[in-house]
Protein backbone atom coordinates (compact mmCIF):
# COMPACT_ATOMS: atom_id res chain seq x y z
CA UNK A 1 0.00 0.00 0.00
CA UNK A 2 2.76 2.41 0.32
CA UNK A 3 4.40 3.41 -2.33
CA UNK A 4 7.32 5.72 -1.72
CA UNK A 5 9.86 7.21 -4.55
CA UNK A 6 12.64 4.99 -3.08
CA UNK A 7 10.86 2.02 -4.79
CA UNK A 8 12.57 3.15 -8.81
CA UNK A 9 11.26 0.14 -10.12
CA UNK A 10 7.83 0.88 -9.82
CA UNK A 11 8.21 4.80 -11.03
CA UNK A 12 7.27 5.44 -15.04
CA UNK A 13 8.58 8.69 -16.51
CA UNK A 14 4.85 9.96 -16.66
CA UNK A 15 3.89 9.54 -13.52
CA UNK A 16 6.90 11.06 -11.89
CA UNK A 17 6.26 14.21 -14.55
CA UNK A 18 2.90 14.52 -12.69
CA UNK A 19 4.61 14.53 -9.30
CA UNK A 20 7.40 16.49 -9.67
CA UNK A 21 5.11 19.33 -11.36
CA UNK A 22 2.23 18.89 -8.13
CA UNK A 23 5.60 19.33 -6.13
CA UNK A 24 6.90 22.06 -7.94
CA UNK A 25 3.53 24.01 -7.84
CA UNK A 26 2.97 23.65 -4.45
CA UNK A 27 6.68 24.36 -3.43
CA UNK A 28 6.55 27.92 -2.48
CA UNK A 29 4.07 27.07 0.42
CA UNK A 30 6.29 23.77 2.37
CA UNK A 31 6.97 24.13 5.82
CA UNK A 32 10.02 23.56 7.33
CA UNK A 33 9.31 21.40 10.23
CA UNK A 34 12.05 19.38 12.20
CA UNK A 35 12.16 16.07 13.92
CA UNK A 36 14.26 13.51 15.94
CA UNK A 37 13.91 10.07 14.66
CA UNK A 38 16.36 7.61 15.87
CA UNK A 39 18.31 9.38 17.42
CA UNK A 40 19.10 11.66 14.52
CA UNK A 41 17.27 15.44 14.02
CA UNK A 42 15.95 15.84 10.46
CA UNK A 43 14.82 19.32 9.20
CA UNK A 44 12.79 18.94 5.67
CA UNK A 45 10.12 20.64 3.81
CA UNK A 46 6.65 19.34 4.62
CA UNK A 47 4.73 19.66 0.75
CA UNK A 48 1.56 18.63 1.16
CA UNK A 49 -0.82 18.07 -2.35
CA UNK A 50 -4.10 16.78 -4.03
CA UNK A 51 -3.65 15.28 -6.92
CA UNK A 52 -5.70 12.04 -7.89
CA UNK A 53 -2.91 11.54 -10.97
CA UNK A 54 -0.16 10.65 -8.46
CA UNK A 55 0.04 7.04 -7.39
CA UNK A 56 1.79 7.70 -4.10
CA UNK A 57 -0.04 8.61 -0.39
CA UNK A 58 3.93 10.57 0.34
CA UNK A 59 7.62 10.59 -1.06
CA UNK A 60 10.64 11.49 1.00
CA UNK A 61 14.15 13.05 -1.48
CA UNK A 62 16.93 15.20 -1.26
CA UNK A 63 16.77 18.04 -3.85
CA UNK A 64 18.89 20.88 -4.69
CA UNK A 65 17.49 24.46 -4.55
CA UNK A 66 18.72 27.19 -7.31
CA UNK A 67 21.52 28.37 -5.05
CA UNK A 68 22.71 24.68 -5.32
CA UNK A 69 21.76 23.91 -1.68
CA UNK A 70 20.83 20.45 -0.65
CA UNK A 71 17.30 20.46 1.09
CA UNK A 72 15.26 17.62 2.38
CA UNK A 73 11.45 16.97 1.07
CA UNK A 74 8.65 15.36 1.88
CA UNK A 75 5.43 14.80 -0.04
CA UNK A 76 2.22 13.48 0.91
CA UNK A 77 -0.59 13.13 -1.03
CA UNK A 78 -4.22 13.57 0.68
CA UNK A 79 -5.86 12.55 -2.62
CA UNK A 80 -4.55 9.12 -1.85
CA UNK A 81 -6.26 8.64 1.93
CA UNK A 82 -9.61 10.11 0.70
CA UNK A 83 -9.89 6.73 -1.52
CA UNK A 84 -9.01 4.55 1.20
CA UNK A 85 -11.48 6.47 3.72
CA UNK A 86 -14.11 6.02 1.36
CA UNK A 87 -13.47 2.10 1.00
CA UNK A 88 -13.37 1.69 4.42
CA UNK A 89 -16.11 3.78 5.46
CA UNK A 90 -18.44 2.00 2.70
CA UNK A 91 -17.25 -1.68 3.94
CA UNK A 92 -18.58 -0.35 7.75
CA UNK A 93 -21.83 0.21 5.93
CA UNK A 94 -22.08 -2.83 4.68
CA UNK A 95 -21.19 -4.50 7.81
CA UNK A 96 -21.52 -2.49 10.80
CA UNK A 97 -20.44 -5.17 13.18
CA UNK A 98 -17.48 -7.08 13.57
CA UNK A 99 -17.32 -9.96 13.15
CA UNK A 100 -15.57 -13.44 15.12
CA UNK A 101 -12.68 -14.28 12.85
CA UNK A 102 -11.04 -17.50 12.05
CA UNK A 103 -9.49 -19.55 15.52
CA UNK A 104 -5.73 -19.83 14.26
CA UNK A 105 -3.24 -21.70 15.56
CA UNK A 106 -0.75 -19.06 15.87
CA UNK A 107 2.55 -21.72 16.17
CA UNK A 108 1.12 -23.25 12.77
CA UNK A 109 0.87 -19.32 11.23
CA UNK A 110 3.83 -18.52 11.68
CA UNK A 111 5.67 -21.00 10.57
CA UNK A 112 3.74 -20.64 7.63
CA UNK A 113 4.71 -17.24 7.11
CA UNK A 114 8.51 -17.97 7.77
CA UNK A 115 8.29 -20.27 4.70
CA UNK A 116 6.84 -17.92 2.46
CA UNK A 117 9.00 -15.12 3.51
CA UNK A 118 12.02 -17.56 2.60
CA UNK A 119 10.57 -18.48 -0.88
CA UNK A 120 9.73 -15.23 -1.18
CA UNK A 121 13.26 -13.65 -0.60
CA UNK A 122 14.52 -16.82 -2.52
CA UNK A 123 12.16 -15.83 -5.59
CA UNK A 124 10.22 -19.02 -5.26
CA UNK A 125 6.09 -19.74 -5.34
CA UNK A 126 4.10 -21.35 -3.28
CA UNK A 127 2.07 -24.52 -3.81
CA UNK A 128 -1.54 -24.39 -4.16
CA UNK A 129 -2.21 -25.82 -0.96
CA UNK A 130 0.02 -23.21 0.75
CA UNK A 131 -1.16 -20.07 -0.99
CA UNK A 132 -4.85 -21.09 -0.81
CA UNK A 133 -4.26 -21.31 3.02
CA UNK A 134 -1.97 -18.03 4.05
CA UNK A 135 -4.42 -16.42 1.92
CA UNK A 136 -7.64 -17.63 3.81
CA UNK A 137 -5.69 -16.38 7.23
CA UNK A 138 -4.54 -13.31 5.41
CA UNK A 139 -7.69 -11.84 4.40
CA UNK A 140 -8.64 -13.24 7.63
CA UNK A 141 -6.40 -10.99 9.48
CA UNK A 142 -7.07 -7.82 7.08
CA UNK A 143 -10.70 -7.97 8.14
CA UNK A 144 -9.97 -8.29 11.84
CA UNK A 145 -7.32 -5.60 11.62
CA UNK A 146 -9.56 -3.07 9.57
CA UNK A 147 -12.06 -3.07 12.33
CA UNK A 148 -9.46 -3.28 14.79
CA UNK A 149 -7.93 0.05 13.64
CA UNK A 150 -10.97 1.90 12.20
CA UNK A 151 -13.64 0.75 13.16
CA UNK A 152 -13.80 2.77 16.81
CA UNK A 153 -13.50 6.30 14.71
CA UNK A 154 -16.13 5.23 12.55
CA UNK A 155 -18.91 4.81 15.30
CA UNK A 156 -17.60 8.61 16.67
CA UNK A 157 -17.70 10.04 13.06
CA UNK A 158 -21.18 12.47 12.16
CA UNK A 159 -20.95 10.93 8.32
CA UNK A 160 -18.04 10.09 5.81
CA UNK A 161 -16.66 13.05 5.29
CA UNK A 162 -16.15 13.50 9.41
CA UNK A 163 -14.90 9.75 9.37
CA UNK A 164 -12.57 10.55 6.04
CA UNK A 165 -11.22 13.94 7.77
CA UNK A 166 -10.45 11.72 10.93
CA UNK A 167 -9.13 8.59 8.67
CA UNK A 168 -6.71 11.26 6.65
CA UNK A 169 -4.98 12.78 9.76
CA UNK A 170 -4.24 9.43 11.20
CA UNK A 171 -2.94 8.21 8.29
CA UNK A 172 -0.79 11.06 7.22
CA UNK A 173 1.01 11.03 10.24
CA UNK A 174 1.55 7.54 9.70
CA UNK A 175 2.95 8.12 6.40
CA UNK A 176 5.27 10.96 7.34
CA UNK A 177 6.96 9.06 9.72
CA UNK A 178 7.26 5.76 6.94
CA UNK A 179 8.83 8.44 4.39
CA UNK A 180 11.18 10.46 6.87
CA UNK A 181 12.60 7.23 7.88
CA UNK A 182 13.95 6.45 4.40
CA UNK A 183 15.38 9.84 4.37
CA UNK A 184 16.70 8.64 8.03
CA UNK A 185 18.61 6.18 5.84
CA UNK A 186 19.28 8.04 2.41
CA UNK A 187 21.16 10.77 4.74
CA UNK A 188 23.01 7.88 6.79
CA UNK A 189 23.91 6.06 3.76
CA UNK A 190 25.24 9.53 2.57
CA UNK A 191 27.69 9.76 5.75
CA UNK A 192 28.84 6.28 4.92
CA UNK A 193 29.51 6.97 1.13
CA UNK A 194 31.50 10.24 1.86
CA UNK A 195 34.43 11.55 1.08
CA UNK A 196 36.18 9.61 3.50
CA UNK A 197 34.74 5.97 1.94
CA UNK A 198 34.69 6.88 -1.81
CA UNK A 199 35.52 3.23 -2.55
CA UNK A 200 32.33 2.06 -0.98
CA UNK A 201 29.00 1.05 -2.94
CA UNK A 202 25.64 0.03 -2.64
CA UNK A 203 23.86 -3.52 -2.89
CA UNK A 204 20.82 -1.66 -3.66
CA UNK A 205 19.03 -5.10 -3.05
CA UNK A 206 20.47 -5.17 0.09
CA UNK A 207 19.44 -1.23 1.26
CA UNK A 208 15.81 -1.30 -0.21
CA UNK A 209 14.70 -4.24 1.08
CA UNK A 210 16.17 -2.95 5.24
CA UNK A 211 14.75 0.44 4.82
CA UNK A 212 11.05 -0.62 4.00
CA UNK A 213 11.34 -2.62 7.31
CA UNK A 214 12.68 0.04 8.92
CA UNK A 215 10.39 2.47 7.96
CA UNK A 216 7.43 0.05 8.85
CA UNK A 217 9.17 -0.33 12.47
CA UNK A 218 9.22 3.67 12.67
CA UNK A 219 5.39 3.48 12.08
CA UNK A 220 5.08 1.34 14.96
CA UNK A 221 7.53 3.24 17.09
CA UNK A 222 6.21 6.89 15.96
CA UNK A 223 2.71 6.77 14.80
CA UNK A 224 -0.24 7.05 16.64
CA UNK A 225 -2.13 3.78 15.42
CA UNK A 226 0.05 0.67 15.02
CA UNK A 227 -2.96 -1.34 14.45
CA UNK A 228 -3.28 0.50 10.85
CA UNK A 229 0.36 -0.07 10.05
CA UNK A 230 0.31 -3.94 10.31
CA UNK A 231 -3.27 -3.97 8.57
CA UNK A 232 -1.59 -2.28 5.80
CA UNK A 233 0.92 -4.76 6.15
CA UNK A 234 -0.85 -7.68 5.86
CA UNK A 235 -2.68 -5.99 2.95
CA UNK A 236 0.27 -5.94 1.06
CA UNK A 237 1.44 -9.68 2.52
CA UNK A 238 -1.58 -10.94 0.43
CA UNK A 239 -0.74 -8.85 -2.89
CA UNK A 240 3.12 -10.63 -2.36
CA UNK A 241 1.53 -14.07 -2.50
CA UNK A 242 -0.99 -14.00 -4.99
CA UNK A 243 1.82 -12.33 -6.99
CA UNK A 244 4.60 -14.74 -5.86
CA UNK A 245 6.87 -11.85 -5.36
CA UNK A 246 8.51 -9.34 -2.96
CA UNK A 247 6.58 -5.93 -3.70
CA UNK A 248 7.31 -4.12 -0.23
CA UNK A 249 8.41 -6.93 1.89
CA UNK A 250 5.41 -7.31 3.91
CA UNK A 251 4.97 -10.44 4.69
CA UNK A 252 8.69 -9.86 6.42
CA UNK A 253 7.45 -7.02 8.12
CA UNK A 254 4.43 -9.50 9.79
CA UNK A 255 6.62 -12.37 10.34
CA UNK A 256 8.92 -10.01 12.31
CA UNK A 257 6.64 -8.64 14.77
CA UNK A 258 4.45 -11.48 15.14
CA UNK A 259 6.61 -13.78 17.05
CA UNK A 260 7.50 -10.30 19.86
CA UNK A 261 3.41 -9.72 19.88
CA UNK A 262 2.35 -12.94 20.67
CA UNK A 263 4.57 -13.14 23.48
CA UNK A 264 2.92 -10.03 24.77
CA UNK A 265 -0.55 -11.49 24.69
CA UNK A 266 0.29 -15.01 25.95
CA UNK A 267 -3.13 -15.17 27.05
CA UNK A 268 -5.11 -13.99 23.58
CA UNK A 269 -8.48 -16.39 23.27
CA UNK A 270 -7.61 -15.94 19.37
CA UNK A 271 -4.35 -16.28 17.66
CA UNK A 272 -4.38 -12.97 15.86
CA UNK A 273 -5.57 -10.80 19.08
CA UNK A 274 -1.79 -10.55 19.92
CA UNK A 275 -2.48 -8.26 16.88
CA UNK A 276 -6.20 -6.66 16.97
CA UNK A 277 -5.47 -5.77 20.38
CA UNK A 278 -2.16 -4.76 20.28
CA UNK A 279 -1.63 -1.33 22.19
CA UNK A 280 0.32 1.78 21.48
CA UNK A 281 3.01 1.25 24.34
CA UNK A 282 3.43 -3.07 23.39
CA UNK A 283 3.62 -1.58 19.47
CA UNK A 284 6.48 0.58 20.41
CA UNK A 285 8.28 -2.19 22.46
CA UNK A 286 8.58 -4.85 19.13
CA UNK A 287 9.51 -1.97 17.46
CA UNK A 288 12.33 -0.72 19.54
CA UNK A 289 13.88 -4.77 19.71
CA UNK A 290 13.25 -5.92 15.98
CA UNK A 291 14.92 -2.30 14.90
CA UNK A 292 18.25 -3.33 16.95
CA UNK A 293 18.63 -6.29 15.11
CA UNK A 294 17.84 -4.16 11.50
CA UNK A 295 20.16 -1.07 13.12
CA UNK A 296 23.29 -2.50 10.96
CA UNK A 297 21.88 -3.08 7.86
CA UNK A 298 23.10 -0.02 6.04
CA UNK A 299 26.87 -1.29 6.69
CA UNK A 300 25.58 -4.47 4.93
CA UNK A 301 24.41 -2.79 1.99
CA UNK A 302 27.75 -0.95 1.92
CA UNK A 303 30.40 -3.14 0.01
CA UNK A 304 33.55 -2.29 -1.89
CA UNK A 305 33.82 -2.98 -5.05
CA UNK A 306 34.88 -6.83 -5.89
CA UNK A 307 33.98 -7.43 -2.35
Amino acid sequence: MMQTVLKKWMIGFFPLLILLCAIQAHASIGQKKRVTLWGREISYHYIPINNERVRYDGTAYVATDKKGNRENRLVLNSAFFKKEAELIFGDFEKQPNPSIGLQVDLAEFIAALSDAEQRLGEGDGLSGDQKKKLLTHLKDLEHQLQYAAWYGIYKRSKDENDFARAFAEVRASTIEYHELSHLRDELEWAGLAGPDSPELKRDDAVFWNQTEVRAFLTELAYGSNPRDSIFQAVTGGIQEIERGKNMDFSIQKLNSVLKIAQKLSPMAMNGFDCLCCLTVEHARIIARQVYQDVRLALALAAQKPGA
